[in-house]
């Protein structure tokens, strides 16, 4: 009896650690690349965690954004887009790609970000070099992962404080 006691108590204390870590934060965002001939864009999707970007708005300027309700802070998408054009960069054959933030909208706990990169000579381009630092600056443990699905390949990768950008040869 005593080892049947001594083992559910075990159990019982795996369970509880196992159930306390599977709270700890993760910080991870999500992006997809694309390339349309129609609009000669690059579009990107960003999936980002709500808290997290609204932690980032209220840590580095200050304001409550209140994504997507009749409260919207007037300056919030302006602001993240300034945010975003210093720490999402992408570059064609080394050259720095001009950033439009289309817009947002949520999904469950996560926010759908959808951005545009204007683009010239698609067709002839060698190189694009992606740098997402985006909440790094607020999370050490951010990782960023990014998915490409350009020139009929597909590849993905995963940016971290260590690994902040990655270049796709073509």
């Amino acid at each position: 009896m005593k080892y049947h006691k001594s083992l559910i108590n075990s159990l019982l204390l795996i369970f509880l650690l196992g159930a306390l870590t599977s709270f700890h934060k993760f910080y991870l965002s999500v992006s997809e690349f694309r390339y349309s001939d129609q609009d000669q864009t690059l579009q990107v999707t960003s999936r980002i965690f709500t808290d997290d970007l609204e932690q980032l708005m209220e840590d580095r300027y200050g304001i409550t954004a209140h994504w997507l309700t009749p409260k919207q802070h007037p300056s919030a998408q302006a602001q993240l887009e300034k945010y975003l054009t210093q720490r999402f960069v992408v570059k064609q054959d080394g050259k720095t790609l001009p950033l439009k933030l289309l817009g947002l909208k949520e999904q469950n706990d996560v926010f759908v970000l959808f951005m545009e990169f204007s683009v010239t000579d698609w067709a002839q381009a060698k190189q694009l070099s992606v740098q997402n630092r985006v909440l790094m600056d607020l999370f050490e443990a951010q990782q960023n992962v990014v998915h490409f699905y350009l020139k009929g390949k597909k590849s993905s990768v995963v940016l971290d404080w260590d690994r902040p950008q990655t270049i796709q040869d073509f």
